[in-house]
């Protein structure tokens, strides 16, 4: 029965290799670098910060340049009424329109301030080449990742093709030691010993595969793509 459910699953991924690998594209180093600048979120979050970091440490964040302060107003008025004069006639009058506007502008500029402009334009510079020095640190790590995935997915991609020639020359003999049995040129001790080793290589084929799809999603989550998206890789 465990023999019966280890052929099934080979020819199930047998099966699917041959499908989708027509289908999908090469991936070589430089491609893969190429997409991680693009899409890596740390990266992303990395060149972000760098220029944030280059914005607060420009000259007029340091409190250099002199404030400007102004305002501005205006009022308006529209009465009616009825105004009694000396002689005791009533006037009236209406639309009686009043307006104004007014406004103000202000300059301020600390001559000395106890260096604190000149020591928070160095802090500012500081944080910005720090940040600099991470986002490059963080590139250099992520691509030393990607360079030690892509090659461990390429190693194992070729183990898993070695393993598999190997389980088809383990079936053959399997095939040949069961044919012997039938026609009296071998023992069923053969037959088994055949067999154990077919099922060794089966199972080191399964456990290779299943390495190889495990290290392909995360050479994909270091490329910031869909880690479902499994690809062949070609060596540049």
């Amino acid at each position: 029965m465990q023999n019966k459910f280890l052929k099934i699953a080979l020819f199930c991924i047998l099966s699917f290799n041959g499908i989708t690998v027509q289908s999908q594209e090469l991936l070589g180093k430089e491609d893969a670098v190429r997409i991680a600048m693009e899409n890596n979120f740390d990266i992303k979050i990395s060149n972000n910060n760098v220029n944030i970091a280059k914005n607060n440490a420009s000259f007029q964040n340091s409190k250099y340049l002199p404030s400007i302060s102004g305002s501005a107003g205006g009022n308006y008025t529209n009465t009616d009424g009825t105004i009694t004069q000396k002689n005791g006639t009533d006037v009236d009058f209406s639309n009686n329109e009043t307006s104004g506007l007014n406004a103000s502008l202000g300059l301020s500029y600390t001559v000395f301030d106890g260096f604190g402009r000149s020591n928070t334009y160095k802090k500012l510079q500081e944080n910005y080449h720090i940040s600099e020095l991470q986002a490059r640190q963080l590139v250099e790590n992520t691509i030393l990742n990607i360079f030690n995935s892509y090659y461990s997915v390429a190693r194992l991609t070729q183990d898993v093709s070695n393993q598999k020639q190997t389980v088809a020359i383990s079936n053959i003999r399997l095939q040949r030691a069961k044919y012997g049995t039938e026609y009296g040129q071998g023992s069923q001790l053969d037959v088994l010993n055949a067999e154990v080793d077919y099922n060794n290589d089966s199972i080191s084929y399964l456990t290779n595969t299943q390495l190889l799809a495990n290290e392909k999603r995360s050479l994909n989550l270091l490329l910031g793509r869909d880690i479902s998206l499994i690809l062949p890789l070609t060596l540049l």
